[in-house]
């Protein structure tokens, strides 16, 4: 159990640092949010919620059986 937390702990930590940086938008270390493109899953969050739904439903009844 003590190694299993110590690996979630560092794969937490190293998620945290990669997304910590700037990506550098626009002038390359200023980051302009304005400049930054639209992000493809703005377009899919109602389809994408709608099928997590589903599957949370379909996952729940099957437990349920058991």
């Amino acid at each position: 159990m003590k190694k299993l937390l110590y690996i979630f702990i560092f794969t937490i930590l190293g998620i945290t640092n990669a997304q910590a940086q700037d990506p550098g938008f626009g002038d390359e270390g200023g980051g302009d949010a304005q400049d930054a493109p639209t992000t493809p899953i703005n377009n899919i969050i109602l389809p994408l919620l709608i099928t997590g739904i589903i599957t949370s439903i379909y996952y729940i009844k099957k437990k349920e059986k058991i």
